[in-house]
């Protein structure tokens, strides 16, 4: 019996002995540990935010002062633009059309070349700021459809304006294969695997979006003076312009012909 309770006593004391040690290692530790978290949480949701909005204010101010560059650059492109446009005007026939007639024009028109620039941040996400780096040449198709009276009226009282005449993809396999490098290039800018995956997984999105897109061209849009195309190469433009004038405008003409011609109540003799 006392062998026993010798060593109750015993392993009562050493559980004592443990818990007095685990007392003041707690004690010890505890402001320690609470600093940490406070620490951790101080980061997470004030230096870090503040540091990412430090860094953004600072690409916004740089892509301001771009921007400021850009429309002065822009604003010389609108003016030679403008000038193509006039000439293209004076050059209509001065007479009144009795029939259907376009003029067709192709010009050469400079086009900004931009490229992503990248603000590499120890701490925050990697920034970035869209950069005109120089000009290019690309060519627009531009068209001036008259129209006489009387097929000005046939188009109005057929509701012809909303007749599609073509679709053609809203972007080029290039200008895909752009986008899809430059989001690769911010997604790599996330500091968090986490928000580089989800803006992975939005750009794999965006891009089938752009594929599908298409833009359908009706009638109407001829006849707004001057209807346009822009081709980055002189080659597809001076094609378009012969699919205009061997295909798509004899269809038009075609057709007022066929509306010219029309009567609601139709006798047919067999």
């Amino acid at each position: 019996m006392e062998g026993t309770k010798r060593k109750v006593i015993t392993i009562e004391g050493v559980m004592s002995n443990e818990f007095f040690f685990k007392l003041i290692f707690y004690f010890l530790a505890a402001p320690f540990w609470i600093a940490w978290k406070i620490l951790v949480f101080a980061w997470h949701f004030i230096f870090k935010p503040l540091n990412q909005t430090i860094a953004d204010k600072h690409a916004d101010a740089q892509q301001q002062q771009l921007r400021a560059a850009e429309e002065r650059n822009q604003e010389d492109r609108n003016a030679e633009r403008h000038d193509q446009l006039d000439a293209l005007k004076e050059s209509l026939p001065k007479t009144l059309p009795e029939s259907m007639r376009a003029t067709i024009q192709i010009n050469a028109v400079r086009v900004p070349v931009y490229e992503s620039r990248r603000l590499s941040r120890l701490i925050a996400d990697d920034s970035f700021v869209k950069a005109e780096t120089g000009e290019t040449v690309h060519f627009a198709v531009d068209m001036i459809i008259e129209l006489s009276e009387t097929e000005r009226a046939i188009i109005k009282e057929h509701s012809l304006y909303d007749l599609e005449m073509e679709e053609y993809s809203l972007f080029s396999q290039e200008q895909i294969d752009k986008f899809a490098s430059e989001e690769a290039e911010r997604a790599s800018g996330f500091k968090d695997a986490a928000l580089a995956d989800m803006w992975a997984e939005t750009t794999d999105q965006m891009i089938k979006v752009q594929k599908a897109a298409k833009r359908q061209v009706r009638l109407g849009d001829y006849l707004v003076a001057p209807f346009t195309r822009v081709f980055p190469t002189k080659h597809e433009a001076t094609q378009y312009a012969q699919r205009l004038k061997t295909k798509l405008l004899p269809q038009i003409k075609e057709l007022l012909q066929q509306y010219r011609e029309y009567r609601q109540t139709d006798t047919i003799q067999f």
